[in-house]
């Protein structure tokens, strides 16, 4: 379970394969889920997906969206971009400037607020605390251990099935695990992620996002905002 927070970059993965939260110049992305449950928001567009079907809504300029599925409850509204998702484990609220964000499961409960980044997270294997512009992030559980530095933000997580780097002004991430593989850069925001269950590629400004599972293909580009989902249950 991991979040990170960069200059223009604020990043969470949870779940068993892969669930990501990923703010850039204009892109909020956060996938959640079994198979692929995402959110972008771009520089019109805020979308979110959740649900064993993968059920999208999308709308631009308003941009406030709420999708909800079996076990998943999602809200996003605009300049606050105040969200909440709830699953089996996991309860999340994100508020806009100040991006406040509480995960509380099993194992994992996160908290982020604003210019600062103060991140907690604890569980049975993960304690987080992120502070300030340097955005100081240390983790330590079984299976995870994270450092982050100054304003590169450099991350590195490994632990049984994640690897995480994050470096600096271009937020370049990249997770690997049995599941997940996700990389991050900078303004162009690209992001993939490959697991069992999810493929996601993001690119910068235009937003343009692919994910591949066993239930959901996801293309989103940019200005246009053009999405197309094809699973079993699409």
């Amino acid at each position: 379970r991991i979040s990170v927070t960069g200059d223009s970059a604020r990043i969470s993965v949870t779940g068993d394969s892969a669930r990501i939260s990923h703010m850039a110049d204009s892109a909020r992305i956060s996938d959640t889920g079994d198979s692929a449950r995402i959110s972008v928001t771009g520089d019109s567009a805020r979308i979110s997906d959740t649900g064993d079907s993968a059920r999208i809504s999308y709308m631009a300029d308003s941009a406030r969206i709420s999708d909800t599925g079996d076990s998943a409850r999602i809200s996003d509204t605009g300049d606050s971009a105040r969200i909440s998702h709830m699953a089996d484990s996991a309860r999340i609220s994100v508020t806009g400037d100040s991006a406040r964000i509480s995960v509380t499961g099993d194992s994992a409960r996160i908290s982020d607020t604003g210019d600062s980044a103060r991140i907690s997270d604890t569980g049975d294997s993960a304690k987080i605390s992120d502070t300030g512009v340097s955005a100081r992030i240390s983790v330590t559980g079984d299976s995870a251990r994270i450092s982050v530095t100054g304003d590169s933000a450099r991350i590195s997580v490994t632990g049984d099935s994640a690897r995480i780097s994050d470096t600096g002004d271009s937020a370049r991430i990249s997770d690997t695990g049995v599941s997940a593989r996700i990389s991050v850069t900078g303004d162009s925001a690209r992001i993939s992620d490959t697991g069992d269950s999810a493929r996601i590629s993001v690119t910068g400004d235009s937003a343009r996002i692919s994910v591949t599972g066993d239930s959901a293909r996801i293309s989103v580009t940019g200005d246009s905002a053009r999405i197309s989902v094809t699973g079993d249950s699409a």
